[in-house]
This record gives structure tokens, sequence and C-alpha cells, in this order.
């Protein structure tokens, strides 16, 4: 069964145990008196930073630095945080100067980054708001410090920003005319590529089909014509072959008559025919072979053979026939001397041919009567008299032959020159022809060639395009006409420190102390198993009390709680002096020390 307490029961304990209630109230509530009064004052300096949106539209000229401003901030943060800058300022400052010891760099950067604050200032309240803002912040125990400090630090997110901007807008004009520049590098290659592929395929570019196509069809009409001129030729240089072939018969038609040598009979003169009918046959048919034959054709060459032999033959026989016919050799021989230009030959040969005719008239002349010699001589007239007809006639005729050779020279050069123009023309055609074919292949060469010119063309434009966009930006960062970081508010000396805030110190100091002693009462009754009262006694004994007898206070009891009483406040109070006096004496005097502390809470 649990006991219930009254309200007596509670002032009963609160009067036996009074002290375990009091002595940690004072001590702890002193104690919170005492930090909230020797903890020193730490002030904050704050400057405001807007983010002013850009002087000239966007649609106008677009930004070099896109990023979001948060995130932005951040980065600039970064850099401005940097454990060199820290340093410099912490020791052009003096922030650290008079503390506890020398501290090391590290310290210096921590105590540092710990001190200062960035809070950003949002247009609303959802997720999508947009940063307008921010605050740059220092704490430090002494409020001009903390006021120079976070000037500084103001100055370099001022100067940051615009390094940065500044940078980015550079870096991003120079990236883009180096790469505009490269581009522009190899639009000229590809420029060289397509010059270089052109002029090694200029016989077969596209827009030149046409013209080969008209070329090809000139070169066709030209071999054809070409063709024509040659049957002709042709046709004449047969005629003339013909014609040649006549004049040339003719000419063997005048050869020498018979020698005729008289001599005396019994009845008449007779004359002895010189010429052999074999030998005449064979020399005509020779030169009618000669006539439609090459010279080396193999009947014209039976029939030399075969004239040489019976020459050879009739000169062994001897006689007047053998003589005629070794003199008919030797004047073929002078001939032919005489065209060779060799005149020594030729006058050999000629006394030779001289002695052969005198010896053949000397024995003709052997006993030849006067009238036939007379009829000799008139008949020899004659014959000198035809024989100039002869020769007029043969002259004539060479002639002729001659212009018929010369013609058939020259139509025979005529056909060798035709020819040559046609198969140069043929060469031609098969040239064009072969240009034509690959015309296909160059054309979608220059197709790839010229779309990837394109291309870089379109990527060129494009890139200079913007580097011209870069620039323009750049000269608006410059200007300072894009987005910028504008100081609303500057860092000023702060009146109050931010913390500690003593008041609330002291009355939450006030509040737990009141709560140990409470909790210590508490503790002490429920470890003491003690029965206090007469209700207590019934709900344990389970049985009412027939009387209660108070507790009666002797006088020796009440003399030793008064006593006791005095020594513990007097002892308070010998405590509380000397506590103030080793105060006066060893720390601070008391006046300065109440001034001080009216300051800390005022």
């Amino acid at each position: 069964m649990e006991t219930e307490f009254q309200l007596s029961d509670y002032v009963t304990i609160l009067k036996k145990r009074w002290l375990f209630l009091l002595v940690p109230f004072v001590l702890l509530f002193g104690a919170s008196i005492g930090v909230a009064t020797l903890l020193p004052p730490l002030y904050q300096s704050t400057g405001v930073i807007l983010i002013e949106s850009p002087q000239i539209s966007k649609e106008i000229v677009a930004g070099s630095v896109d990023s979001a401003a948060r995130e932005r901030i951040e980065v600039i943060k970064q850099r401005v945080m940097t454990r060199t800058n820290l340093i410099r300022v912490a020791n052009e400052f003096g922030v650290f100067r008079g503390g506890d010891g020398k501290l090391s760099s590290t310290e210096i950067v921590s105590r540092m980054r710990s001190s200062s604050r960035v809070s950003f200032v949002s247009s609303g309240g959802g997720r999508g708001a947009q940063t307008i803002a921010f605050t740059v912040s220092f704490e430090h125990g002494s409020p001009q410090i903390a006021a120079r400090v976070a000037n500084e630090i103001v100055t370099l997110f001022m100067d940051e920003n615009v390094k940065t901007r500044t940078k980015i807008a550079t870096e991003t004009t120079d990236f883009l005319n180096q790469e505009a520049q490269k581009l522009e590098d190899h639009l000229a290659e590809i420029e060289s590529k397509i010059a270089n592929y052109k002029q090694e395929n200029a016989s077969a570019l596209p827009e030149n089909l046409d013209i080969r196509i008209g070329i090809r069809e000139r070169t066709e009409n030209q071999i054809r014509e070409t063709n024509r001129e040659i049957k002709a030729h042709q046709e004449e240089l047969r005629f003339l072959d013909i014609q040649l072939a006549a004049l040339k018969s003719g000419l063997g038609q005048f050869n020498p008559p018979p020698v005729m040598l008289p001599f005396e009979t019994d009845t008449s003169i007779e004359t002895l025919d010189l010429a052999n009918p074999e030998l005449e046959a064979l020399k005509a048919e020779y030169k009618t072979a000669k006539a439609k034959y090459a010279p080396s054709h193999p009947d014209l060459k039976y029939l030399s053979r075969q004239i040489e032999e019976l020459e050879d033959q009739i000169i062994a026989e001897g006689g007047v026939s053998g003589t005629a016919v070794q003199i008919q050799r030797l004047e073929d021989e002078r001939k032919a001397e005489e065209d060779a230009g060799n005149s020594a030959r030729v006058t050999v040969l000629t006394a030779e041919i001289d002695a052969l005719k005198e010896s053949l008239r000397l024995a003709a002349m052997e006993g030849v009567d006067p009238r036939v010699l007379r009829q000799q001589q008139q008949a020899s007239l004659a014959e000198e008299q035809a024989k100039v007809e002869r020769e007029r006639a043969k002259a004539e005729l060479k002639l002729n032959v001659a212009n018929v050779e010369a013609k058939i020279g020259v139509t025979n050069e005529r056909i060798a020159s035709l020819e040559e123009q046609k198969q140069a023309l043929r060469d031609r055609l098969r040239e064009v022809e072969q240009t034509i074919l690959q015309t296909p292949l160059v054309d979608r060469a220059l197709r790839s060639l010229n779309r990837d010119y394109e291309n870089a063309q379109q990527k060129y434009n494009e890139v200079r395009a913007k580097a011209m966009e870069a620039q323009i930006a750049e000269n608006v960062e410059e200007a300072s006409k894009a987005e910028r970081f504008v100081l609303v508010e500057p860092p000023t000396l702060p009146d109050e420190p931010i913390k500690p805030n003593r008041k609330k110190m002291v009355m939450m100091g006030f509040a737990l102390s009141l709560a140990a002693g409470v909790a210590g009462i508490v503790g002490i009754e429920f470890i003491d198993g003690s029965i206090r009262g007469a209700n207590m006694l019934t709900s344990v004994m389970m049985v009412e009390p027939l009387a209660i007898v108070p507790y009666i206070v002797t006088a020796q009891e009440s003399r030793t709680r008064k006593r006791t009483r005095f020594l513990i406040a007097l002892g308070g109070i010998v405590l509380v002096f000397a506590a103030l006096g080793a105060i006066h004496v060893f720390y601070m005097p008391l006046d300065e020390v109440f001034y001080k502390v009216m300051a800390r809470f005022t």
C-alpha cells in the first residue's frame, strides 16, 4: 500500500532536510553567477552583400557565368578562406594577439574558419527559392577586431567575385578564340585538300563533265573524218600504184634495138640479131613482176636468179652475144656507180665498155661491102635519130614516173600523218572516256570533302559567334554591367556581444540550482527508510494508532539547534567575506568588480 504524503509531511521533510536544499542551491547558483560573470564577451560584425541582377538584359548579352548564386558564393568562400588569406588577416589585425601562448598556423586557420560565418538570404521559403543576398560575419572578443576582420573578409569576397567573373569571361574568350583558330586552320587544311584533289583530278572534275562529253563527241567525229581521209588517200594511192606500174611497163619498152652486124654472102647482106629471145622474155617478165610486187617478193628473186644464170651462160659461150650481154652488165654497174657517186669506178667501167664496143664494131666490119657500109651508116643515122626520139620519150616517161612516185610518196606521208593523227585522237578519246568514268568517283570524293568543309565552316561560324558573345560578355564584366555583388550594409562596430547571454545563464543557474537541491532532498528521502507520521505508520502496520504523541523538543535540543543555525550562518557570512577579500586582494578591487559585473549584465 502506497503512502500518500500530505502537505504537512512535505513541510516536515523540508524542515528536516533544508541543508540538502540550501547547499547545492548556493553552490550551483554561485557557480552559475561566476560563470556568467567571468565568461568573456563575444562580438559579431556582419556585412550584407546583395546579388544585383545584370544591368543589361540577358536576351541582349548573355553572361559568361551561368552557375547558381549559392554555388558561386560557395566557390568564392573556398577561395577566400584559404590558409594563406586567413593567416595573413589574423596577423595583420592581431586576431589572436595576447592569447594563451603562441598558436600554430593550423590552430589559427581552424579558429578563423570557425569564427567566420556566411549565411544566405533567399527570396522565398520554398525549395526553389532564389538567393538574393548573403551575409558575411566574424566573431571575436573585441568589437573593433570583429569589425575590421569582417570588413576585410567582405572586401575579399567582393574582389574575388570580380576577379573570378573576369577570369571566367577572359578564359572563355581565350578558349573560344583558340578553338576558332583551330577550326580556321582545319578549314584551311580542308581547302588545301580540296584544291590539291581538284588539281590532281583536274581532267575528271564533275563541273566539266559536259565539256568532256562535247570533247568526246568532237573527237569521235574527227576520228571518223580522219578515217574517211585515210580511205580516200588509200584509194588515191592504189590509183597511183596502177599508174606507176603502167608507166614503168611503158618505160620497159624503150630497150635498144638489136645490134645488126652486116656480113656478105654470096647472094645478099643479112643482119645478125645479137639479142637472145629467151633473155629478153625473162627481162620483160621481171619488169612486169617488179611493177606488181615488192622487192623482197620471192617471184622477183627467182626471176632475178634466172636472168643472172642465163646471162652467165651466154657470156660463157662467147661471141658477139656474150660481148653484148657483158656490155649491158657493165652499163648497169656504171649506172649504179653513178648513182653512188663513185666517179673513179665510173671512169674504169666506161673505158671497159668502150673497148668492148670497139672490139664488137671491128668484128662486125670485117669483110663488109662499101655499099653495105653506106647502108649501115644511113641505118646508123636513122637509128641515132630514133634513139634521140626514144631518149626524149623515155625522159618524159621517167619524168612522169618521178611525178607519180613523188605523189605516191606524198600520199604515203599524208596517210602516215593521218594515221598518227588518228592514233593521237584515239589516245585522246581514251583519256577523255577514262576521265568521264572517273567523274563519279571524283564527284563522291569532292562531295565528302565539301561536306567536311561545310561542317567545319558551320562549327567555325558557331564558335566565332560564341567568341564574339564571350568578348562582349567580358567587356560587360569589365564595365561591371553584369551580375555583381553590392555591399548593402557594411560591417560595423558591434554595440552588444552576441554571447554569452548572462541573464539567461543566471536564470538557468537559479533553476538548475533549485532543482538540484530538491533532487538532493528527494534522493535522501528515497534512501532513508524511516517511518514518519501516523499515516505512514498506519499504512505500514495496517492498524490505526490509539493515540499520537508529538515529538517533545527539550530545552537542550532547542539550544543546540539555535547554536548550529547560528554557526552555519556565521560560517556562511565569514566564507562570503573571505571570498570577497580574496577577490579584492588577489584579483580585482571590489568596486571594479561590481561595475564590471553590472556592465556584463547591462
